[in-house]
Parts: C-alpha cells; sequence; structure tokens
C-alpha cells in the first residue's frame, strides 16, 4: 500500500513559488489584456459610451449621441486612410541615405493639411451635437472636456484641437 510521508520544506517553498508566480502571471495578463489602462479609460467606444452617460444619454438609443459618434469615427477613418500612405513616404524618404527635405516638408504639409480638414470636420460635428444638448449637460460636456486630467476628454480635445 501507498504511504504518505510529510511533505519537505523545500518541497512547500517550490509549491508556494509556483503558486506565487501563478498569481504574478495572472495579474499581469489581465492587467495588460483585459482591465483598462490608467489614464486611457478603456477602449475607444467605451470613452464614448461613458461619455455619453457622463452627460445623461443612453448612448445606444440617443440619436444626436450616435450621429456624432458616427461623425467622429468617419472624420477618423479618412484622416487614417489619408494621412497613412503619406506617413510611410515620408519614413521612406527619411530612410535615404540622403532625404530630400524638400520633399519630406511637402509631405508633411500635406499631413498637416489632412489633420486640418478633420480637425474641421470633427468640430462642426461636436458644435452640431452641443446644439442638442441642454444648458446642464452643455456645462458637463464643456467641464470635462475642460479637465486635463480626464481620460474620456483626451481623444475629443485632441480631435477638436488643443
Amino acid at each position: 500500500m501507498f504511504k504518505l510521508r510529510a511533505p519537505r520544506p523545500i518541497e512547500v517553498a517550490l509549491v508556494l513559488s509556483l503558486a506565487l508566480n501563478l498569481f504574478v502571471a495572472g495579474g499581469f495578463a489581465y492587467s495588460r489584456y483585459a482591465a483598462p489602462h490608467p489614464g486611457q479609460g478603456g477602449p475607444p467606444e467605451r470613452r464614448l459610451e461613458l461619455f455619453a452617460t457622463r452627460l445623461g444619454l443612453d448612448p445606444e438609443t440617443s440619436k444626436p449621441f450616435k450621429e456624432w459618434r458616427r461623425g467622429l469615427h468617419t472624420a477618423q477613418g479618412i484622416l487614417a486612410l489619408q494621412n497613412q500612405p503619406l506617413v510611410e513616404d515620408t519614413w521612406e524618404e527619411l530612410s535615404a541615405p540622403t532625404p530630400d527635405v524638400q520633399h519630406v516638408h511637402e509631405l508633411l504639409d500635406e499631413i498637416a493639411q489632412h489633420r486640418r480638414a478633420f480637425q474641421t470636420e470633427v468640430t462642426t460635428a461636436t458644435i452640431k451635437f452641443l446644439g442638442t444638448l441642454d444648458e446642464s449637460q452643455r456645462k458637463t460636456f464643456m467641464a470635462i472636456v475642460a479637465d486635463r486630467s480626464n481620460p474620456l476628454a483626451g481623444p475629443i480635445r485632441n480631435s477638436v484641437g488643443n
């Protein structure tokens, strides 16, 4: 028959070390992949939903909010499509043995023009959205955006222009 013996101290230490390592690895994985990161407020879609909730709006049923969100997403998508090839061309030019400085400046100017058009479009959508809010909601909106420590407002503040 099988006789059980008392565990040796080294075995106990190894089991405890393994358990501690598993907890640390699990905590790291959770913080890296599942938990919202401090200062970010979660994924962009979640930040907009929280923003709407703070304004007293239901993000799923508020037509003005949904239009504003759609306008932000559309403008962001267009900006990415326009600027990504230009950014790649800029880095390609910069990696050349003797970069053409004039060409780099032209590419950067075109990127800036697209960014300006993006800011104009987002600002127009934001003004339209603000027009649908009551006085209290507008004050809350402006207070959130003015608070530089609030992670919900960073993308909105940066889109309209810092």
